[in-house]
């Protein structure tokens, strides 16, 4: 049988809370759950992100979020540090993409996954409106500036979405 790990039934409110406290509350209320053997095929092991994203106040919140919620990140100032880490073998859950990215983009970044056939889900992260997450092949997309309880949404979206294929 298959263990499912899932968030407390309820949190007290935060009424002067942190936004990472707020996340965790928002984690509770919604279905951001994620079947860990079907993910991982190993119990001990937390999902990881592997996290994209030029703006250093932006990685540091959504590293932060994650981990409090049980997620595994990794971070990739740039496309061209991401393409080195997922060249050398780590293969993350899910990816958290911005496509406005200098040196490397991260329309170039998903390119270069179709080019090497690596089936990671990606979530983008952007402010471009014309830019469709079906038709670059991203599960879904996070328009900025979204709040952290969307990204522990998308996130677990990104994991499901891993599990289906």
């Amino acid at each position: 049988m298959l263990q499912t790990r899932r968030a407390p039934a309820r949190l007290p409110p935060f009424a002067n809370a942190s936004a990472g406290e707020r996340a965790r509350a928002g984690i509770a209320e919604r279905v951001a759950t994620w079947d860990v053997d079907e993910v991982n095929g190993d119990p001990q092991r937390k999902p990881c992100v592997l996290l994209v994203e030029d703006d250093e106040r932006l990685l540091f919140a959504m590293s932060e979020v994650l981990n409090d919620a049980g997620y595994e990140t990794k971070a990739a100032g740039d496309g061209h540090i991401a393409i080195n880490k997922l060249a050398m073998g780590w293969t993350p859950d899910v990816i958290v993409l911005d496509i406005q990215l200098p040196f490397v983009g991260g329309l170039e970044v998903i390119q270069w996954m179709r080019e090497k056939n690596l089936d990671v889900p990606v979530v983008l992260s952007t402010q471009e409106d014309d830019v469709t997450a079906a038709h670059v092949g991203a599960v879904m997309k996070l328009i900025k500036p979204f709040t952290l309880e969307q990204l522990l949404d998308a996130v677990a979206i990104g994991l499901k979405a891993k599990t289906r294929k």
